[in-house]
């Protein structure tokens, strides 16, 4: 089985499963239906791309004796099937190949990657031609799935973007990126997108009506210009450093041309996979630099997008950090009932934390529940903390919670556990704690006095609640009284996801490995 170039889809779900420790998806059950989708590819005449589908079941499983087989339309001379380097795949004919894995993880997130099969379009194919390839997939106990999707034939061409740019920026202060590209094939090149991946630091100062933005974050653009054979272009993009950035610290962007097909598929892809590209900018369009007229033709995809890549690191100068402050509860509450305790942490800046690109958790808790309790809900982003773990308390019960990826300068992130009371302990008091291990991804909190909050069960100066008990908000570190706003206690919020996607971007068209036959 070749799992190399399997991932996760919709919020590296499954990867952040692993990283917090949940337990692994069941086996599969015949109930549990199966979505296959591919979008509809596109093939360089003398070049090599992978068909990779997105697999995805209403549940999380294993599913165990899987295979895919592609099965290509007549018309589409030239064109066939072939193994892709390293995978389990087999050829009946040079219109049909199964690919085999012994087991997969699936769940409503989606997978890519695995059951990939190789599209490849020899010297006499021709540019323009069309065609389908059917996919089935099958597992043991599952019903077989069928899935068609469209293949054309593309003339081939080759960007090339500029090199790598570095430069020193005071957060809250403006700055250009200048981005080039080049056209480094023989002919011309109808129209090209640029995908942007880049930190949360980051902010547009401007919207083009050719652009697509989440919010002031800038996710693509699309330019209907002719680049000529041989010659580059530039693009002076506005940004301001965020004004909440952490500093010292490096923030980066990857920015990746395509040609103009290749973006519109990749923006399908997105759909396809659940994720919204953005919403066009409300102003005039921007313009790459010289521009010349534009004329129809067949579709174009590029032969060798390994070099369409440019990286933009900002170095954000000056001091500027972040205090997370733990936020812990006192609930009361009557033998055998359950209650609630909210708790958590707050970032009360001045800085963001943003490890989007790393995919860890901004920050941390270790929570340690109150004697005469236990835990009937244990909520999302949150583990038990095994008696194994060399940094646990062994003497305790102890949760390890993680924010998102990205935490803003005032946010609050809430975990909400349920508690059965099953022995009223007066003043029973565990504990919030926040970036409490060696090992933490945040180390340099600017307040550690605040990093410690108490959970106390039934307080000796509260009243105890009727049935269900009662709760309310305790202090917030050694700060006192932060009201808990969430809950946003998940592994990957809206904004991380999309930073993802920008990853997405990169495996996929990369994967694409088209090689120009000799």
């Amino acid at each position: 089985m070749d799992h190399r170039f399997a991932r996760p889809l919709a919020g590296l779900v499954a990867a952040g499963a692993a990283a917090l420790g949940l337990a692994a998806p069941a086996y599969a059950d015949p109930a549990n239906a199966v979505t296959v989708s591919l979008t509809d590819t596109l093939v360089a005449v003398g070049a090599q791309t992978p068909l990779q589908p997105v697999l995805s079941a209403e549940r999380d499983a294993k599913f165990t004796k899987t295979a895919m087989t592609y099965e290509l339309s007549d018309g589409l001379a030239g064109v066939s099937l072939v193994n892709p380097d390293s995978a389990d795949c087999t050829s009946a004919s040079p219109t049909k190949l199964t690919c085999t894995a012994s087991w997969i993880d699936v769940g409503p997130g989606g997978v890519d990657g695995y059951l990939v099969g190789d599209l490849k379009a020899d010297k006499t194919a021709v540019a323009g031609a069309t065609g389908t390839v059917k996919l089935t997939f099958s597992a043991e106990g599952v019903a077989p799935v069928v899935k068609t999707a469209k293949v054309t034939v593309a003339d081939g061409v080759d960007l090339a973007a500029g090199g790598s740019l570095e430069m020193s920026v005071e957060p809250g202060a403006t700055f250009t990126a200048p981005l080039q590209v080049a056209n480094a094939g023989k002919g011309p090149v109808r129209g090209v997108g640029l995908f942007f991946g880049t930190d949360y630091a980051f902010q547009a100062t401007e919207q083009f009506s050719n652009c697509v933005y989440d919010g002031d974050r800038l996710r693509g653009c699309l330019f209907d210009q002719e680049l000529d054979a041989g010659a580059a272009y530039e693009l002076l993009l506005p940004y301001r450093l965020r004004k909440d950035t952490y500093a010292p610290r490096n923030v980066s962007g990857e920015f990746q041309w395509m040609t103009a097909d290749d973006y519109r598929a990749f923006g399908e892809k997105l759909a396809a996979d659940g994720h919204k590209f953005g919403k066009a900018g409300s102003g005039s369009a921007l313009q790459l630099k010289p521009k010349s007229a534009l004329r129809a033709a067949a579709a174009q995809t590029d032969v060798d997008p390994a070099n369409n890549w440019q990286r933009l690191v900002v170095h954000a100068t000056g001091k500027q950090g972040a205090d997370i402050v733990a936020v812990g509860a006192k609930i009361s509450g009557t033998a055998g009932t359950t209650v609630e305790a909210a708790v958590g942490l707050v970032n009360k800046g001045p800085a963001t934390l943003d490890w989007s690109r790393v995919g860890s958790a901004a920050s941390n808790a270790v929570v340690t529940i109150p004697k005469g309790s236990k835990v009937t809900t244990v909520p999302a982003g949150c583990r038990l903390v095994d008696k194994d773990d060399s940094q646990g308390d062994k003497k305790k019960v102890q949760y390890f919670c993680e924010s998102e990826f990205l935490l803003l300068a005032g946010e609050t992130v809430t975990w909400k556990f349920g508690l059965k009371i099953e022995k009223v302990v007066p003043n029973a008091t565990g504990a919030v704690e926040v970036n409490p291990w060696p090992g933490d991804q945040f180390k340099k909190d600017l307040n550690r006095a605040n990093d410690k909050a108490a959970l106390v069960l039934n307080p000796a100066d509260a009243q105890q609640g009727g049935k269900g008990g009662k709760g309310d908000t305790g202090g917030a570190g050694a700060g006192g009284g932060l009201p808990v706003t969430g809950p946003r206690g998940v592994t990957l919020g809206v904004t991380g996801a999309l930073l993802v996607a920008a990853g997405a971007v990169a495996l996929w068209l990369t994967r694409r490995r088209t090689r120009a036959e000799g």
